[in-house]
């Protein structure tokens, strides 16, 4: 440490403590879950998505499939480059989890057709989770060289390693973190992957994931109209809400005069409504590491 390596003259050596570990916001978040907020602003042309739903620690077994999973998802001329970009559903797609706080997020950003490129991206995932598409090793080798150059490019000077030690060491984690991740990404198999997706990313299309949404007006209601039909309990706040929340006094004259929240969307005849956590129980992973040990594993 800095104040271990001064010394003053006739003066004792002062040693400094190690820095303890930040708060994780693992600890401090609630923990809410089944929660959808649609909000319309005037400003907007395109619609913009994050869903959350829970990811892995940093030391967290599954670490490491989880990110090749991730990058094989997301990469350039990937699943989700060419069925929703390509398709021209929304601008991108991506897909990260924080270590920090434990969270698997998935984001739409500048979407012509929300409700369409939702039902794109969960159809992606259900096409691996039931086999209907198979993990392409080619791909997968292209994804762990992809995440392993990410993740030495962080560390690419001296600056850079000292730097990334210091916030590992804050993080609570060790200083030979990275290369700790490098050594289990070159070891993710296809199977592997799978089971992140099944474990990890499937439940991001399940009711019991939470959702924020930001939309023109005239789309306030058909999107929270689309996010109902999924089984998830939609709020729906206008514009006027939010001015009277963040606009001042004019904002809350405003919002007085528009009278609160707009009414629930009515259900669609004939929708399929998910009760939470059903949707993803139907593609479980049956593997070693998720069975529950009074059931017998499958395949």
């Amino acid at each position: 440490a800095f104040a271990s390596a001064i010394t003053t003259a006739g003066a004792p050596r002062l040693e400094a403590s190690p820095w303890p570990p930040a708060c994780a916001a693992s600890d401090v978040l609630s923990g809410a879950q089944a929660q959808a907020v649609v909000m319309s602003l005037s400003a907007i042309e395109s619609s913009f998505l994050c869903v959350s739903a829970p990811g892995v620690g940093a030391y967290d077994p599954d670490h490491a499939s989880l990110a090749v999973a991730i990058e094989y998802l997301t990469a350039l001329e990937g699943d989700f480059w060419v069925k929703i970009r390509g398709a021209g559903l929304a601008y991108g797609a991506s897909m990260s989890n924080s270590t920090d706080s434990r969270l698997l997020s998935f984001t739409l950003y500048r979407c012509t057709d929300l409700p369409a490129a939702c039902t794109a991206a969960q159809q992606i995932i259900v096409d691996y989770a039931t086999g209907d598409a198979s993990i392409s090793q080619v791909d997968l080798d292209g994804a762990r060289s992809s995440l392993a150059y990410g993740i030495i490019a962080g560390t690419a000077t001296k600056l850079d390693a000292a730097k990334g030690g210091w916030l590992s060491s804050y993080l609570g984690k060790q200083v030979d973190y990275d290369k700790w991740l490098l050594e289990r990404v070159a070891e993710v198999t296809p199977d592997d992957v799978l089971h992140a997706l099944k474990r990890y990313i499937v439940p991001i299309f399940d009711p019991l994931a939470n959702i924020s949404v930001s939309c023109p007006v005239n789309k306030l209601q058909s999107i929270a109209t689309y996010f109902s039909s999924q089984g998830c309990n939609v709020m729906t706040v206008p514009e006027e809400k939010l001015i009277g929340t963040f606009g001042g006094r004019l904002g809350a004259e405003a919002a007085a005069k528009a009278g609160g929240t707009l009414p629930a969307p009515a259900p669609v005849p004939g929708s399929s409504k998910y009760l939470p956590g059903a949707f993803a129980q139907q593609f479980r992973c049956g593997c070693a590491r998720c069975a529950p040990k009074d059931e017998p594993q499958h395949q």
